[in-house]
């Protein structure tokens, strides 16, 4: 969370850009686990994502993404045709640090 806040900060917060971003950073929460390692989903958030007793987990990263499963499979469905249809985005990927080389 607190990358993204950093991020954010950095853009010209008059910008449209940084409106859209700091509006949905307004509503993020993050989720601890209860003492039997369960996430507990506030009821606003449930109601929300249209959770009907079933949710999907998808891992996105260093993070995961909580789904209506068929909502879930409508946008993966998009996102790959868009991707066949305009090719996939590039992504603009930082050297590794050599400061763990030949550890381990």
């Amino acid at each position: 969370m607190t990358q993204i806040v950093n991020a954010i900060e950095e853009l010209d917060s008059l910008s449209e850009e940084a409106e859209i971003l700091q509006t949905m950073l307004s509503s993020a929460q993050e989720m601890r686990l209860d003492s039997e390692g369960r996430m507990m989903l506030p009821a606003e958030f449930v109601a929300y994502a249209e959770l009907d007793g079933q949710a999907l987990f998808s891992g996105i990263g260093r993070s995961f993404q909580v789904w209506q499963p068929t909502a879930f499979r409508r946008r993966e469905t998009d996102s790959r045709a868009r991707a066949k249809r305009d090719g996939v985005p590039s992504l603009r990927l930082r050297p590794r640090s050599t400061s763990n080389e030949g550890a381990g």
